[in-house]
């Protein structure tokens, strides 16, 4: 089992869930999928490497205000950095215990001074290195679930999903070191009577994200075609008018209880939360994160079933502004989700895909739109 996916796993296995999901709201008919062309614009291998260097298991990526492309390697735990055109610079960090080094990171993400925060969920910290590498912070982060999806929200401030006190969104203040404002109620979030979901919730938080000082949206990683939109007033941080998709999505995962361990076509399997058998479930649709672009606006990809009951999926590329759908795309070339997979949107709107199939590699792709 690769990397990536061990990571996935052990983290979805953590979830007791059960959802039927449902939603009043009308479908978005207004805008069609339009035609896209992907072009390659650069590609990252092995052999372009330092001769010691090499990728085994590409994992998360991110880049920088200056364009540059920090890659991990997760079976190794070495970050690559390389300049916008895909030359190498150097690496960051690597396996091990000590000041600087790796043992599981589960997120990464540039700061809003552009520095990398790179989030170990082993040692329960995070470090904050310096443009070079070669200089380094180290801070606390020590929650009792893994944080995915860390995403910079001003210059000293993250925001952090992590499940607390009924929220599963919430402020993180770099100077401080704390939680400075929670927000994104899970009642806000729940999308059916489902008893499980609060329990996929409190573990599964998705990706959120500033649009500005006073909006934040957030999609939870069971996508069900719209995304929540949040607004910033006197009273604190409130709900505001969900934001549609390119369509609803009424089925976004399913569970099967069996008293076997396994079940053909279950992608994950768990113990039951009540003690007795296993519930075995699979995604419909899965949200890979939410990521802001130049113009204000923001980008969010998705893997959805082709039907219902079906391991073929289309990744759907769905592009926003802080109010409404502007375009989306179905671009199955990369609808694998283990194998060959989007990592990163850069704020141009460049699509960066991790391929772990052969020689491992990491391609930078232009989606070129096509008016109508």
């Amino acid at each position: 089992m690769s990397y990536k996916i061990y990571l996935l796993f052990t983290n979805l296995l953590m979830f007791f869930l059960l959802l039927s999901c449902s939603t009043d709201e009308p479908p978005n008919t207004a805008i069609e999928a339009l035609p896209v062309e992907i072009n390659e614009r650069s590609s990252i291998i092995s052999g372009e490497l330092e001769d010691d260097l090499f990728f085994s298991s590409l994992y998360l990526t991110v880049t920088d205000q200056l364009g540059h492309i920090y890659t991990l390697d997760g079976r190794q735990n070495i970050i690559f950095k390389f300049d916008e055109e895909g030359n190498f610079i150097h690496t960051i960090g690597g396996e091990g215990r000590g000041p600087g080094e790796f043992q599981s990171v589960y997120s990464m993400i540039v700061t809003g001074s552009n520095k990398l925060l790179v989030y170990d969920y082993m040692s329960h910290q995070a470090t904050i290195f310096d443009s070079d590498g070669s200089d380094y912070e180290i801070i606390k982060m020590n929650y009792s679930n893994a944080l995915f999806n860390i995403r910079s929200k001003s210059t000293n401030e993250l925001i952090l999903p992590h499940y607390q006190d009924g929220h599963i969104i919430h402020i993180y203040n770099l100077d401080q070191q704390e939680m400075t404002a929670s927000l994104i109620s899970t009642d806000d979030v729940l999308q059916s009577n489902e008893e499980y979901e609060i329990d996929m919730l409190k573990v599964g938080r998705g990706s959120a994200l500033a649009l500005s000082d006073d909006q934040i949206v957030y999609a939870p990683d069971y996508y069900n075609g719209k995304i929540h939109s949040y607004h910033k007033s006197d009273q604190g941080w409130v709900a505001g008018k969900n934001i549609p998709g390119y369509r609803n999505i009424n089925k976004a995962f399913t569970i099967h209880e069996t008293s076997e361990p396994y079940e053909d076509g279950v992608n994950i399997i768990s113990i039951h939360p009540k003690g007795t058998g296993y519930l075995n479930y699979e995604f419909h649709s899965w949200s890979l994160g939410l990521f802001p672009l130049n113009d204000g606006g923001f980008a969010h990809l998705s893997l959805i079933d082709v039907t219902d009951n079906t391991d073929e999926q289309h990744l759907v590329l769905e592009i926003f502004n802080n109010q409404e759908l502007l375009k989306h795309a179905i671009i199955d070339e990369f609808a694998t989700p283990y194998e060959q997979r989007p990592v990163w949107i850069d704020p141009s709107g460049y699509i960066y895909i991790a391929d772990n199939r052969n020689e491992p590699k990491l391609s930078k792709f232009e989606v070129d739109w096509e008016t109508r």
